[in-house]
């Protein structure tokens, strides 16, 4: 690889962040073909009393712009919502901050352009009289310019799919019954988008499959869990669709957000498009994978190799980082009402979204000050298959550069992130200086990627057969750990014991069998299997995540549990194909 290749790269996907403002370079697409594009320029200019070009203003800063303003597109009346010392939210029996985030502009109202003005006139009113008039004032303005998307579907809306018959047919019966409601579930969860958006969606150009629950809208690491269900479903073209979707996103946004909600375009998620694309590949044409792999590295360079965020030039290795430092839209009211606001506070918020892993004690409430053993274990996947890819366009030069940061990345993981009296991957504390003491699952992903030499995997399944198995599964983490500085209530710790989630299963399942682990894979699979099935028979639901401590569906959790569930259905189809044998015809 010439020092050329690596430069003009770098140079054309890199772009720079200036006091939390994010400023693209002039080879970025200029996404105007919103039609609120205008009324929110509008907006923006109306209330910072300044003037943006609409030539150089892309949509990514119009967004940041408009929401930090409280006027615009995402949900113009949330400032009204978490400065109130009452809750306004019980007025109109809704509990859950996301809906807020995800109301609905009226069409008719669009180009009203005193809304704005009116916004800011009750805004200002509502900050010095917290009366019920002022109350009801707030809800007659939200009833004259919005809807919510539970009862409004004209943004995001069922799409039809056939479903292809699949045999089923297992000795035990429950598995055929679990399996043949996630099968049928697929239709549920089969949604499409308007292609204009009045609210804070971000519409893509294909169907694709919803977690479930309030998740209405495509999220990045969720889906290649989805992914893999939908093929054994033999839903390849909507497998395709989704990584379509992505590539999409990364073509005009030059990253996957964490989901297409414009007040998630300040994070990602664990990146995972790399390995979307190779298990799509086999169905797919060379002149796509030619497409999906420029794209694939335009992420890696335009986003996750920028050192002013998610690059740690010094270690060679990459963190998670939000740099916006405010409240997340989609959670005004608890992030206000309550976190402690220390130094960085909702920045580290937002970076342990990113993670995927909201939220956990093994961030100790500061996610970017720690390096991820998980993250940088996905994108050593990444450089492995530009490796593998390069070759298969005799590309010699290009693979010899990514087998090199391949090798280099793994020296560094190895370095920095395997404890060896503890026989455990930890994360790396980058103020302390030295390994988290946390142990959590995620330190089995080097075992997935490959990361991990043989006498390192011989004490990582030490590990999780002794500390992590249980009775139904692998927990997320092990041991009682003490409450972090912030003092998040115990139900915000979704991802620590007692609970288990899918992703999880999957990562420990297949990294033992890795390293030839063949006995413990099968028996956790199993044990996950039947104890999603029995939860199945007994509520007739597949859920996000489990207590697998308990037994129970009932998992700690900061929101109420969410049914469906994508990534739930994917691994528990993955499982049934791949260990459990099928009855004799």
């Amino acid at each position: 690889m010439s020092r050329n290749y690596k430069k003009n790269i770098l140079n054309k996907h890199k772009f720079n962040i200036i006091n939390h403002h994010f400023e693209f370079n002039e080879l970025q697409p200029d996404i105007t073909h919103y039609e609120d594009y205008k009324t929110a320029l509008f907006a923006v200019n109306k209330v910072l009393d300044i003037k943006v070009p609409a030539k150089r203003l892309d949509k990514y800063i119009l967004y940041k712009f408009a929401m930090e303003c409280s006027v615009a597109l995402s949900n113009p009346l949330i400032n009204l919502v978490i400065n109130s010392e009452k809750s306004f939210l019980n007025l109109r029996k809704i509990q859950d901050n996301k809906t807020y985030a995800d109301a609905i502009l009226k069409k008719e109202k669009k180009c009203d352009l005193n809304r704005v003005n009116n916004f800011k006139i009750l805004y200002k009113k509502f900050k010095n009289e917290q009366t019920e008039e002022t109350f009801r004032e707030v809800e007659s303005l939200i009833e004259e310019y919005f809807t919510f998307p539970e009862e409004d579907k004209s943004e995001i809306f069922d799409f039809n799919i056939n479903l292809s018959s699949i045999d089923f047919s297992y000795y035990n019966k429950d598995y055929q019954r679990t399996a043949e409601y996630i099968h049928n579930t697929w239709k549920k969860l089969a949604k499409q988008t308007a292609k204009t958006s009045y609210s804070s969606l971000i519409p893509l150009p294909k169907p694709f499959i919803v977690p479930g629950g309030r998740f209405r809208e495509i999220y990045y690491w969720d889906s290649f869990y989805t992914i893999i269900g939908l093929l054994i479903s033999k839903l390849d073209y909507m497998a395709k669709n989704m990584v379509d979707n992505f590539l999409y996103l990364v073509e005009y946004l030059g990253f996957i957000p964490n989901s297409n909600r414009v007040y998630h375009l300040s994070r990602s998620q664990p990146p995972y498009l790399a390995e979307m694309i190779e298990t799509i590949r086999p169905k797919c044409s060379k002149k796509w994978l030619k497409r999906a792999f420029n794209l694939a590295k335009k992420e890696y360079f335009y986003y996750w190799m920028n050192p002013q965020t998610n690059y740690l030039e010094g270690y060679g290795l990459n963190r998670y980082f939000d740099p916006v430092n405010q409240a997340r839209p989609e959670s005004y009211g608890s992030d206000n009402v309550n976190s402690f606001i220390g130094y960085d506070y909702y920045s580290h918020e937002r970076s342990e979204c990113e993670s995927g892993w909201d939220f956990t004690r093994r961030f100790h409430d500061r996610a970017h000050d720690f390096i991820p053993v998980d993250l940088n274990c996905l994108l050593y996947r990444y450089e492995k298959l530009f490796e593998k890819w390069s070759l298969l366009f005799g590309n010699f030069d290009e693979a010899k550069y990514w087998k090199n940061k391949a090798i280099q990345r793994k020296s560094n993981i190895n370095k920095y992130l395997w404890n060896e009296s503890e026989g455990l991957y930890f994360d790396y504390d980058l103020i302390k200086q030295k390994h988290s003491d946390f142990k959590s699952s995620a330190g089995f992903m080097p075992l997935k990627m490959k990361v991990a030499g043989k006498l390192q995997a011989e004490k990582v399944r030490k590990n999780i057969v002794e500390k992590f198995e249980t009775d139904n599964g692998v927990v997320s983490s092990y041991g009682i750990y003490e409450q972090s500085s912030y003092c998040k209530e115990p139900s915000e710790y979704q991802w620590d014991s007692p609970n288990g989630w899918a992703p999880i299963q999957f990562i420990t399942v297949y990294g033992l069998l890795n390293y030839g682990y063949e006995e413990d894979a099968k028996r956790i699979a199993k044990k996950w299997l039947d104890f999603n099935t029995r939860i199945f028979l007994t509520t007739g639901s597949m859920f996000e995540k489990y207590n697998v401590i308990q037994g129970s569906a009932k998992a700690e959790t900061s929101y109420p549990q969410q049914t469906g569930f994508g990534w739930t259905n994917g691994v528990y189809l993955d499982f049934l194909s791949n260990f459990i044998d099928k009855a004799d015809k």
